[in-house]
């Protein structure tokens, strides 16, 4: 298992150090399982599971100096699993994600295949991190609902301040446009609470706005839990409890909303995190339906990913939590019942044949 797992991170190396760089299947030949795809065959495959994350020691080699020392001295490499991974932040080979129960981020750096953890030190020190979210200068914001802040720290976890002190009630979701101007974050106060908005702050960590407050008309929000900043500038908010996804622009104007509850495909059952690549495609993962879809940016629904299981297994999912998509268009997954993170990659488009076209 271990080695599959390194096989795909040197894969995922090779990707961030070449973008031309092509992926392996990680499965062995002899494999029994192979790696899911999305749309399932005969239907041309769109995206493919990689690799399952629950431990510093699915990314972490042990070199020959470590080895020996292991068999000289009896010692075993320390493993650090996930307890609760609620929200995941990636891009250029770092992945992020907040664990609420041990209250800290941990950190899997790909290209070193290290890990570290932040969170602990007195400043900046997380009580009950829930999201998180990159801008495009490399700061890490973390949203923290018992301490009703937003921790703001570097890529390696150094601590750069905090927003939203006393104005925020349950800081539950949070995103950040590229320059790091405009950070979105979603307060929710919880069901007894009139506090469901979205607080603007600027790269001084300044409120400049808010945007809705408690309702069900257009424009605002019940239970609002998460939200994305995509490339055509545009705010999408996971408004769970009115089961719809509502679109803003840069100013707060409400432009369009989308969705109803159900069980069916297309519908919400219990929308819990918003994501968008790069095409501006909008994923949603359901911890009721155990299953990430994903909609044009019009609210056409295009794709479902993975299953509702209580039996752990790729593409199985029993409390999806937090996704994100990097700048390569992988997919990122939290679970925090199976306590993992998943990855899926998005395949290339084929290219049809002179016989396809004639």
């Amino acid at each position: 298992m271990k080695s599959k797992t390194l096989q795909f991170f040197f894969l995922l190396t090779c990707v961030f150090a070449c973008s031309s760089c092509s992926f392996l299947n990680t499965e062995s030949e002899t494999s029994v399982v192979p790696n899911p795809v999305w749309p399932e065959p005969p239907e041309t495959p769109r995206y493919q599971f990689e690799a399952s994350i629950y431990s510093n020691d699915d990314i972490e080699e042990t070199s020959r100096a470590q080895s020996l020392e292991f068999v000289l001295t009896g010692a075993k490499n320390t493993r650090y699993p996930m307890s609760a991974p609620v929200d995941v932040a990636a891009r250029g080979g770092l992945i992020y994600i907040t664990d609420w129960r041990l209250k800290v981020v941990h950190v899997f750096n790909i290209r070193l295949r290290k890990y570290y953890t932040f969170g602990q030190r007195q400043k900046g020190k997380l009580a009950r991190p829930q999201a998180i979210c990159m801008d495009g200068r490399g700061l890490i914001y973390v949203t923290d609902v018992k301490s009703k802040v937003v921790h703001v720290y570097d890529g390696l976890g150094m601590y750069r301040g905090e927003m939203g002190k006393g104005l925020l009630e349950r800081p539950v979701g949070i995103t950040a446009n590229a320059d790091g101007s405009r950070i979105f974050v979603v307060d929710n106060g919880g069901v007894e609470s009139t506090k469901h908005e979205i607080l603007v702050f600027d790269e001084n960590f300044e409120l400049l706005h808010k945007i809705g407050s408690r309702g069900t008309e257009e424009g605002k929000f019940n239970l609002p839990i998460d939200a994305v900043w995509t490339p055509d500038k545009k705010l999408y908010v996971l408004d769970a409890g009115n089961f719809r996804v509502q679109v803003f622009n840069e100013e707060g104007k409400f432009l369009s909303k989308w969705g109803s509850v159900g069980d069916q495909f297309g519908n919400f059952g219990k929308p819990r995190s918003i994501a968008a690549d790069t095409d501006g495609n909008i994923y949603v993962s359901d911890s009721k339906l155990g299953n990430v879809q994903i909609f044009d940016p019009l609210g056409t629904l295009l794709l479902n990913i993975g299953k509702f299981d209580l039996k752990d297994g790729k593409g199985a999912y029993a409390l999806l939590s937090g996704i994100a998509i990097d700048e390569t268009n992988r997919l990122y997954l939290t679970d925090q019942f199976f306590k993992k993170l998943e990855v899926i990659r998005r395949l290339p488009i084929p290219i049809p044949s002179t016989d396809d076209l004639n």
